[in-house]
C-alpha cells in the first residue's frame, strides 16, 4: 500500500486514530489458552523486539 498512499491512488482517513508505531498488533480473538505453536511465535517475536 505504501506505493498507492506515495503516489496518490490511496488517501489516509482517520490519521488521528492510525498511529503509526515501531511494532506490531497481535490479536489472538480473546483466547485464554493460546495454541503452542502460536505461543512460541509470539515469544518469538517478544525476543526480537527486546534485541532491537
Amino acid at each position: 500500500m505504501r506505493a498507492q498512499l506515495d503516489d496518490g491512488r490511496l488517501v489516509p482517513v482517520l490519521e488521528a486514530w492510525c498511529p503509526s508505531f515501531p511494532g506490531f498488533y497481535l490479536d489472538t480473538a480473546g483466547r485464554t489458552q493460546v495454541p503452542p505453536r502460536l505461543r512460541v511465535f509470539i515469544d518469538f517475536l517478544r525476543e526480537k523486539r527486546e534485541s532491537v
